[in-house]
């Protein structure tokens, strides 16, 4: 007993070939998507590598800042204590001046200004 049932073949059947017009048309179809998904990747680096040198820039600008901050702290410190009375004190004595005694001021006998 032969069956004469035809055997499948798992071969896929050809694609048939577009003629003409539809095949030149997908084909800039697909080299225009082609081009514009490398130009947004492009973008897409570029962005990123811009964002990324301002992260890094912003970094230092913030260590300058807090490099900054303690200059200043430290010279503020250094003015108040150019400015104690103490310190006024011992610097008045190295300029050999002497010190001044009874004050007598002068005061003008008519309020009215010198006149020609």
């Amino acid at each position: 007993m032969t069956s004469a049932s035809p055997k499948k073949s798992h071969q896929s059947h050809p694609r048939p070939q577009a003629h003409g017009y539809s095949a030149g048309f997908f084909r800039k179809v697909n080299i225009v998507l082609f081009s514009v998904f490398v130009l947004i990747g492009f973008y897409y680096l570029v962005s990123t590598n811009d964002l990324v040198v301002k992260g890094v820039i912003m970094q230092s600008m913030k260590s300058k800042i807090r490099n900054l901050d303690q200059d200043n702290q430290s010279y503020e410190s250094k003015v108040l204590a150019l400015q104690s009375y103490g310190s006024l004190q011992s610097r008045v004595k190295n300029l050999d001046m002497v010190a001044v005694g009874n004050v007598d001021y002068l005061t003008a006998k008519s309020p009215l200004p010198a006149m020609k």
